[in-house]
């Protein structure tokens, strides 16, 4: 496994958590965060082989800022799906 193809299945990670996060309660009740958490390992794990992989960024900085933008991406998207659902109910 390179380190390129570890970087971006983080990434995909990321924004999949920020997105599974914003997910409406289902049937009344929330997910556990454990169910989240795995839940967002394995759509990464099947989305990483398909996604083009990124480069590694120059400093802890720049990596910090693509970390950042992923979570922040992954939380609206998330939030524009809730607000579809919450419209749809």
């Amino acid at each position: 496994m390179s380190l390129d193809y570890l970087l971006t299945w983080m990434l995909v990670l990321l924004r999949t958590l920020g997105v599974i996060l914003q997910l409406p309660v289902v049937a009344g009740r929330p997910l556990p965060v454990a169910v989240r958490v795995g839940l967002c390992v394995c759509i990464a794990t099947l989305i990483a082989g398909i996604v083009p992989a990124a480069t590694l960024p120059a400093g802890l900085w720049d990596l910090l800022l693509v970390v950042g933008g992923e979570v922040a991406l992954g939380l609206a998207l998330g939030f524009v799906g809730r607000m579809a659902f919450t419209a749809v109910e």
